[in-house]
């Protein structure tokens, strides 16, 4: 399966109404200041290139480049975890905060060495963190004798 398939299953699912989007709160019919909601989930991200470059030596003259070597970079597909916390500070008014954390793995493939060096693939596992807040404000649906209804 390639990654762009992978990914169109990915958004296919994720695109699918859930259960999560009926929420139903036990003992209030909404949240109210005070209340606390939790969420997380899973990210899937299809590994994409990252470009290719050369290494250039300056020579005597400024419109001779000399080439010492060549790399293609790419990050592989990974996974990652996310969390989300939100504190309702009224019943429209809350305040969230997120982290979302992966491991993806960056590779680099060395070649076209100018002293003629095998090429070789550098690998490293990066750790990567995703940070965010927000202050959400809610716009709860007014009662039907002010809509005129």
């Amino acid at each position: 399966m390639t990654a762009l398939a992978r990914f169109a299953l990915v958004l296919a699912v994720a695109c699918v109404p859930s259960a999560a989007a009926a929420q139903i709160y036990p003992r209030n019919p909404a949240p109210h200041g005070g209340s606390i909601e939790v969420g997380g989930g899973v990210t899937f991200v299809p590994g994409f290139d990252m470009g290719s470059g050369t290494a250039d030596l300056t020579t005597s003259s400024p419109t001779t480049r000399f080439d010492l070597f060549t790399t293609d970079s790419r990050v592989g597909d990974f996974i990652g975890v996310s969390a989300r916390v939100g504190y309702y500070i009224s019943r429209s008014v809350s305040i969230e905060g997120s982290v979302r954390y992966a491991r993806p793995e960056l590779s680099v493939d060395l070649s076209g060495d100018a002293e003629s060096a095998a090429d070789v693939t550098a690998t490293e596992i990066a750790s990567h963190y995703v940070f965010g807040g927000s202050v959400v404000a809610e716009q709860r649906q007014l009662p039907q004798e002010v809509l005129g209804s």
